[in-house]
């Protein structure tokens, strides 16, 4: 079993600002976005890097001016390699993640939702702990979701006055998280056995805590709003009963040391489902 650190890479200095010093919320107010893409230091070569995003397409028409919204002011000038996963269409994160993964360039995956966003120097902290030699890191420890109005502000580059949701504890790999290529291909990646939504980010979680060396940093993820799911609790949901099942043994797993559930992603069963656009973002 691998040993899981939170600190501890060549990259600590990086982890230590991006944990005491750059919270994407400080409790009083959201900082407006701002990004410094060029300021790398050497440290990370951008042609390694690949960004799999799921995106809604015409989906949701508020999760789709989101994801134009942060693609434009936030991505855009990172300078890596941009794989967009159209997810409009037959709902699996898992298997949307693989048809991502498979098509994308980089050493180093960055995955992520439409609708979030993380102090972009936490970001830059995860990818560096991953190029140093670490499987995998996650730049926030806690998720904001931003009400609509405070999302238009966000959008309107508003300085935030508070925020109405309070911060909660996100996933290790929930809506952004980093991984090597090696990494995601010697655990199968998310699991596709997870249907509707719900459920795969905790699974593929307990994989990557258990059996890979990574980092969870300090950081805050802000999820920008959007009409809610339909769910069955106040938080978080898994909308069908295999996927509880499926998630109740990977736990079962994490807690015994024992043998992962087979990973039930099948190429050829999603060949084509999920439309995917490749492009390089310009620093």
């Amino acid at each position: 079993m691998a040993e899981n650190t939170r600190c501890g890479s060549p990259a600590r200095n990086v982890i230590d600002a991006a944990n005491d010093l750059h919270r994407m919320t400080t409790g009083s107010y959201v900082e407006p976005i701002g990004c410094d893409w060029a300021d790398w230091g050497g440290l990370v070569n951008p042609g390694d890097v690949s960004v799999v995003a799921l995106v809604p397409g015409d989906a949701c028409e508020y999760r789709k001016r989101a994801w134009e919204w942060i693609k434009r002011h936030y991505w855009a000038e990172c300078g890596w390699e941009l794989v967009e996963v159209d997810c409009s269409g037959d709902y699996n994160k898992g298997a949307a993640m693989q048809a991502g993964a498979n098509l994308a360039k980089g050493k180093i995956l960055v995955m992520v939702d439409a609708d979030v966003l993380c102090d972009w120097r936490a970001l830059r902290a995860s990818v560096e702990i991953v190029a140093a030699g670490d499987d995998w890191s996650t730049p926030n420890t806690t998720v904001t979701r931003l009400s609509r109005d405070e999302t238009a502000a966000y959008m309107a580059f508003a300085r935030v006055s508070g925020t109405e949701d309070k911060p909660y504890r996100g996933q290790v790999a929930g809506g952004l998280f980093v991984v090597s290529r090696e990494c995601w291909e010697s655990s199968g990646g998310v699991d596709a056995g997870f249907v509707d939504w719900g459920g795969e980010d905790t699974a593929f979680g307990y994989v990557l805590q258990r059996d890979y060396k990574g980092a969870v940093l300090g950081g805050e993820l802000l999820h920008l709003w959007h009409p809610p799911q339909a769910r069955c609790t106040s938080r978080k949901i898994i909308e069908s009963q295999s996927s509880l099942a499926l998630l109740n043994k990977y736990r079962i797993a994490y807690e015994s040391g024992g043998e992962w559930p087979k990973n039930q992603y099948d190429p050829a069963e999603w060949e084509g489902k999920f439309p995917v656009t490749v492009d390089k973002l310009d620093i």
